[in-house]
């Protein structure tokens, strides 16, 4: 496994122990997120610091802030590793993330300005033309989500939301990829557009945690059948 991102600096400068930190967690958090570290995959500090070029302290610290998203796990006396989940963990992942979107949908559905509703519904024609390319659907996907939730202004409650979303993206990137019943022309999405409109909150709330359970259930499935309970 080659650990060393193209172009990757060097970083000898002590001062820089910040900088060198945030950078290594950038790199790995790319490569989990886009399945080029698979879950279960070891994460050896010393390998990652000597090919990066840089002291063993920040890659320490990178692999701790990782940990506490839920994107690596660290296990005494044996390292770390991209986490795995069990298709309980996955499903959990999911009801939580519901169940935080959901609250986020109602706090932010009062602010949705007419021009934050226009970017929803262009957003919702470019999933509808990329149902070809089902990465790239996966990608407006995200941005749908996140131009719907960033207006509730509770910056805690979206950095726990992108922590669990992070965590289950290796998972719905293989099933988006594979799975032929997914939404690739944004049904769901758009009945979720609809109420946004019409500024019901508690409705918007419930159409999003039944829309995620749902996908939830898809995936749970998905990973049940062709994968034994690993990505």
């Amino acid at each position: 496994m080659t650990l060393l991102a193209e172009g990757s600096p060097t970083i000898l400068d002590t001062n820089e122990h910040v900088s060198a930190r945030e950078q290594v967690c950038d790199f790995l958090r790319r490569g989990i997120l886009s399945g080029r570290f698979a879950a279960g995959t070891r994460l050896k500090t010393s390998a990652i610091a000597q090919e990066l070029g840089i002291s063993r302290m920040p890659v320490r610290d990178a692999l701790q802030v990782l940990h506490s998203e839920g994107l690596v796990i660290i296990r005494p006396n044996r390292g770390a590793a991209v986490t795995s989940l069990t298709t309980d963990d996955i499903m959990d992942h999911f009801d939580m993330r519901a169940v935080l979107e959901g609250l986020a949908a109602r706090v932010a559905c009062q602010n949705l300005t007419p021009r934050l509703l226009e970017d929803l519904e262009i957003i919702l024609g470019r999933m509808d033309r990329a149902r070809d390319d089902r990465q790239l659907w996966l990608t407006y996907h995200e941005a749908f989500h996140e131009t719907l939730l960033n207006p509730c202004g509770r910056p805690r409650l979206l950095q726990q939301i992108r922590n669990v979303r992070n965590a289950l993206l290796p998972y719905i990137r293989i099933y988006v990829a594979a799975h032929p019943g997914m939404e690739v022309e944004g049904a769901e999405h758009a009945m979720i557009f609809n109420v946004a409109k019409r500024r019901n909150a508690e409705l918007l709330e419930a159409a999003m945690r039944d829309h995620i359970v749902a996908a939830g259930r898809g995936v749970v499935q998905f990973v049940e059948k062709n994968l034994s309970g690993k990505p």
